[in-house]
This record gives structure tokens, sequence and C-alpha cells, in this order.
């Protein structure tokens, strides 16, 4: 009798077929990673139109109960929370009696910081260092009080601040270096 010698294969996989996979798995972690990160940012943005809406609401409550808007910041430089940080801040640490007497509350911390302030005729808004000319405001052809307020923040901390803007005498939030 002859004895045939029968190869078994085993089943698995090469080694290259592992790296091939591992690869794969590489480039789709790295194309999640970076979409879970423009996706966190863009949620995080969403604060700055919630919260200036918010502001919106309660400078129009406010005028209705006190004839005139509420000059919280004083000048658009002053912002709260003071720092701006890529990780959120507690809004509620310290915050300004003008933030709580126009009862501006955020549900919890904070990515941006904000400030607003308000004013009458023929005054203009201001930031320190800028002449209110220089900003492009003007009491003209608007003779009624007004107030504006700003949302100031850097996500991806990479030293570039995201601006938003929205004021009394506009409906819409101007938006300057939106972070993507």
């Amino acid at each position: 009798m002859h004895m045939t010698t029968r190869r078994v294969r085993r089943a698995g996989f090469t080694l290259i077929e592992l790296m091939i996979t591992v690869a794969i798995l590489g480039i789709l972690s790295a194309i999640a990673l970076v979409s879970f990160r423009r996706f966190t940012r863009r949620a995080r943005t969403t604060e700055a139109y919630n919260l200036l809406g918010m502001i919106r609401m309660r400078q129009e409550s406010y005028r209705s109960e006190f004839s005139q808007y509420a000059n919280v910041s004083g000048s658009l430089g002053t912002m709260w929370p003071a720092t701006v940080s890529a990780t959120s801040q507690n809004w509620y640490a310290g915050v300004p009696d003008g933030w709580t007497q126009l009862g501006v509350r955020p549900t919890g911390n904070v990515y941006y910081q904000y400030a607003t302030v308000a004013g009458l005729p023929p005054a203009v808004p201001s930031v320190a260092g800028a002449a209110p000319a220089d900003l492009g405001y003007s009491s003209l052809p608007n003779q009624d009080a007004w107030w504006v307020a700003h949302a100031r923040g850097d996500l991806d901390g990479d030293g570039t601040q995201s601006l938003f803007e929205t004021a009394s005498f506009t409906s819409g939030i101007y938006v300057e270096r939106e972070t993507e």
C-alpha cells in the first residue's frame, strides 16, 4: 500500500492579509477622528448662536421693563468669562452682576466669551483702543436705544478667534472666522 501524504491547509490569515487589514483600519480611524473633531467643534459653535439668542431675548425683556437696554459689559472689549480657552469654562464662577441682572443663565459651562453693551443715540458701541468709526457703527439713521452682543472663542486652540455678533438693529448674527 502506498501512503500519500496529504497537505492539510490550516485556516487563518497570512501576515500580509493582517497588515493590509490593520492599514485599512488605521486609515478609517484617522478619517473618523477628524470627522468627530469637526462635528464636536460645530456642536460647540451652536452655543454661541443659542446664547446670543438668549441675550437678544433678555435685552428686549429688560427694555420692556426698564425702558432701556442693559449695558452689561461697558465695552465690547470686556468679555465674560475673562479668559479665552479651548476648553469649557464655568460661567457662574464670579459672574458680574450685570449678567445676573440681565438674566442670562447658560445651562452649563461655556466655550465662548460674551459681551453686551447698550446705549442711547448718539452714542455708539466701543472697543478699547478703537474708535467707533473704525468698527463701522453709527447711530444714524437709527435714533433709538440700541444694544450689541459679541461671542468670541478659539475652539481649536490655534490662536485664531471666531467672532459672532448680533445687535438690536439686525435680526441676524454676523460671523467672522467661524471654526470649521
